[in-house]
């Protein structure tokens, strides 16, 4: 098991005096886990790999530590989410060149994922921070120059976006104006094909971070919601389009769920918008508008849920043991605004399956609870698989409508939140767990 192994190797370098012998291992590791995408090892391994980096080691050559660095700050973008604000801004201003090489990750949707556990009321405040900090980043796209102001410069990313901005304006352009803008642009005619490849990618993390989530084209959660035709559909980034694709699904209106077709296929990828959305008073229309407020709640819990979520993380940090004593104590309590707070956060840590399959207590109380409801089949194949979808989407019911007292159209709204932050670590089946239904104005959780 990679987690295992990881573990070992951290008590075999902190117990070494030569840590040189372990450079191939992490390198190995580094790899692997970078080509599947593994979000929770990566965090594990660059806890590791930086106990090399920070204690230093006479016996690692200048190549091996700069190495070891670079394989850090690879495996902190793609564990984004993991590491605290003050490592975060700090690798964008210092670190995110290092990234744009390599293919295997993408920064854009790790900066996305981030942005997605971050409390909406506080995505705004990070943005402005991130953005400073990749204006001011002094790391080379390129060591050709570019010419800035009638006068080469070194092609660092602050340079290269200050010439974007002076020579664009406030665009990012699309993949046809894009080719053009190279094409005709004398600061990049002397670039490679791999370093256009890096100016684009940080053409994307400019433009993530540079409009407000307050408005559609700039907030980063993927909504469904069945408009008032009937048809099933997403907003994302302000693009609304059919979930399924060219194909529309029909729901009657009568029926107070529905089953979301095994074919739904999300949009993956997009075309840049076109104008950066700065203010909270800019919409692109009714629906949208309509979806995102429906989405974010009433404003005063959303500030709350915020603070408590910082409060809790301050507190207990990752201790997922200490986390889920402490959401016993919130749901006997009533706490609706710490009880939430505490879901995003196991739900962040990708705890919240593990927590219905590993805690005796609650695993016993469900099985008992569902037995009366739903029969022994059902709870015979939670005793199977508790970690299911429809397993974690009733217990967030059972424990936002019953013991908190929610409305359903409420409990929807906090389970679809918190789903979207399992989607972010690459659970998509956890955009089946609910939709908002613009003709009802109300949120309905999915069946089955």
């Amino acid at each position: 098991m990679l987690r295992k192994e990881i573990k070992n190797l951290e008590a075999k370098i902190q117990a070494a005096d030569n840590k040189a012998g372990f450079i191939n291992d992490i390198d190995r590791l580094a790899n692997q886990i970078i080509n599947d995408y593994d979000f929770l090892n990566a965090y594990r391994l660059a806890k590791v790999a930086d106990i090399i980096v920070n204690q230093g080691d006479k016996n690692v050559s200048a190549i091996d530590l700069n190495k070891i660095n670079s394989l850090s700050i690879k495996l902190k973008f793609l564990s984004l989410v993991r590491w605290s604000e003050p490592v975060i801004v700090s690798l964008f201003e210092n670190g995110i060149g290092q990234v744009f090489n390599d293919e295997n990750i993408d920064v854009a949707d790790r900066l996305n994922a981030l942005l997605i556990e971050t409390p909406f009321d506080l995505r705004d405040e990070l943005k402005q921070k991130l953005l400073r900090r990749l204006r001011a980043n002094k790391e080379l796209i390129s060591d050709k120059s570019i010419i800035l102001d009638g006068k080469p410069q070194l092609a660092s990313i602050s340079n290269v976006l200050t010439d974007y901005l002076s020579s664009h304006g406030d665009s990012i352009p699309s993949n046809i104006e894009f080719a053009e803008y190279f094409m005709q642009s004398k600061t990049f005619k002397e670039f490679t094909l791999s370093e256009k490849e890096k100016v684009k990618k940080l053409l994307k993390v400019f433009d993530l971070l540079s409009k407000s989530s307050y408005n559609p084209v700039g907030f980063e959660n993927v909504i469904l919601f069945i408009d008032k035709d009937g048809t099933l559909k997403t907003l994302d980034h302000g693009i609304i389009m059919s979930a399924l694709g060219e194909k529309t699904v029909k729901f009657h209106k009568r029926s107070s769920a529905i089953t979301l077709p095994e074919e739904i296929s999300l949009p993956q990828e997009k075309e840049d918008l076109s104008k950066f959305i700065t203010t909270q008073t800019e919409v692109k229309s009714n629906v949208e508008q309509e979806v995102l407020a429906a989405y974010q709640g009433d404003p005063r819990q959303l500030k709350a849920v915020a603070s408590e979520q910082e409060k809790v993380t301050k507190k207990f940090g990752n201790d997922k043991a200490k986390l889920r004593v402490e959401f016993f104590t919130a749901v006997q309590n009533k706490n609706i605004v710490r009880t939430i707070a505490i879901l995003r956060i196991l739900a962040g840590l990708a705890d919240l399956e593990n927590f219905i399959k590993e805690d005796e207590k609650l695993n016993k109380f469900l099985a008992v609870t569902w037995a009366k409801r739903y029969g022994d089949e059902f709870v015979a194949e939670f005793a199977k698989n508790p970690a299911q979808i429809q397993f974690i989407r009733l217990f967030l019911r059972y424990v936002l409508e019953e013991r908190l007292g929610l409305s359903a159209s409420d409990a929807a709204r906090v389970g679809l939140q918190i789903a979207n932050i399992f989607v972010s670590l690459g659970k998509i089946d956890y955009n089946k767990m609910a939709y908002f239904d613009v003709g009802k104005k109300s949120f309905e959780w999915f069946e089955g």
